[in-house]
């Protein structure tokens, strides 16, 4: 929003005192800008700078070290060739279920390659769950979902466009990907179900994401939150994560190669936890972070 009448200039590029004196008072665009937007900064950065002498953390309700759970094995997956292979058989390999939800899913040969996995253990009596979403896969035909259901698998179309096109739910979207096989096992991150993801000669465009392969207790974090989409979604209801795969798990806590770990989510439109969380790591001294993201908006100091 301008903060008054732009400076006239005449056509010949003298101004006129009055103009002068106008374009003297007016400062920069540029200026006025930061100008703009630097009170809704200042609590963030004085928040920033107080000690997280507290379990609330630096930075309102950042998630604390106290709430990340030991006891986990993570792998990165750098991009999809890396990715899809273990997601596929980690899928193959279920015995009591697969929760699979994700915001693009292709009719293209990753999405066939993932629909005939999903189908192979529906049909050997596997529940399987998939949760899209309706606005990222837009282009899905009708075809390729039918398969999936006369094979057996449940599926959810998470807010279908034609029913909340011109409501303001309809912009909110699950941008999720996350992966659970028989609550063992877990995968999210950047990627979605699309050749997209894969090299170029995978009739791709090769585009460079990452995910994380998970064991442990973190895993019933990812599970919580597929289940807590599905069901708002209107999935049919089915049993929670059982307890006891958690406590299995949990007997590895003290090994080495385990690390703390946790979920951290934008459930119920708190999108600044994530960003309280991220900085949070950031701004510990002696600690290295890093945060792999497509998109960075950096606040300058």
């Amino acid at each position: 929003m301008e903060d008054g009448p732009q400076p006239l200039v005449a056509r010949s590029g003298v101004e006129t005192g009055l103009r002068a004196g106008l374009a003297r008072s007016i400062p920069p665009r540029s200026e006025r800008l930061v100008s703009s937007r630097l009170p809704q900064f200042l609590g963030w950065r004085s928040a920033r700078n107080k000690p997280a002498a507290s379990g609330k953390g630096m930075l309102g309700y950042a998630r604390a070290p106290e709430r990340h759970t030991p006891g986990n094995r993570l792998e990165i997956l750098v991009d999809g060739d890396h990715a899809f292979p273990v997601m596929l058989k980690a899928i193959e390999q279920a015995a009591s279920f697969v929760h699979l939800e994700t915001y693009i899913l292709a009719d293209d040969e990753v999405g066939r390659l993932f629909s005939r996995a999903l189908c192979d253990r529906a049909r050997a009596g596997v529940p399987v769950r998939l949760l899209f979403d309706s606005l990222g896969s837009l282009r899905l035909p009708a075809d390729y979902v039918r398969q999936l259901t006369d094979a057996g698998v449940e599926v959810v179309e998470f807010r279908p466009v034609r029913k909340v096109l011109f409501s303001r739910r309809g912009y909110r979207r699950d941008h999720r990907k996350i992966l659970v096989v028989d609550g063992r096992v877990g995968f999210t991150g950047g990627l979605n179900v699309s050749s997209d993801y894969a090299s170029i000669g995978f009739e791709s465009k090769a585009w460079r994401d990452t995910h994380v392969k998970a064991e442990g207790p973190v895993v019933s974090e990812l599970e919580a939150l597929f289940r807590a989409t599905w069901l708002r979604s209107g999935g049919a209801v089915y049993p929670a994560h059982p307890p006891q795969v958690q406590a299995k798990n949990a007997e590895d806590a003290g090994a080495e190669d385990t690390v703390l770990a946790a979920v951290i989510a934008s459930d119920g439109g708190r999108r600044s936890v994530i960003r309280n969380t991220i900085s949070t790591r950031f701004c510990r001294p002696g600690k290295r972070s890093s945060s792999p993201t497509p998109t960075s908006f950096p606040i300058a100091d």
